[in-house]
């Protein structure tokens, strides 16, 4: 498969699917529909820990869960990581 602007082709050229990312589904969220930045976040955290049923370690900031956190500029680009309660600056 190739990734070409976004999307995914197979080797004879067939569009396969979208290479979004999720912080790229959240900005197209922000920027495209009605749907509040608070939502778009939910969307991308706690509703897909529920469907994996993962929701009760996962997908929110509370006591016992696992610390995975972006932590974002004004613009919605990535700043840095938390990731299992580590630090990891983005250069």
């Amino acid at each position: 498969a190739t990734h070409e602007n976004g999307k995914i082709f197979t080797k004879e050229g067939t569009l396969a699917g979208s290479a979004l990312t999720m912080i790229g589904a959240v900005k197209n969220c922000v920027k495209y529909t009605t749907i509040s930045f608070k939502e778009a976040i939910r969307m991308a955290t706690i509703y897909p820990a529920k469907a994996l049923h993962i929701d009760h370690c996962l997908g929110k900031i509370q006591p016992e869960y696992i610390a995975n956190i972006l932590i974002l500029n004004q613009d919605l680009s990535i700043d840095s990581v938390i990731h299992k309660g580590n630090v990891e600056k983005l250069i």
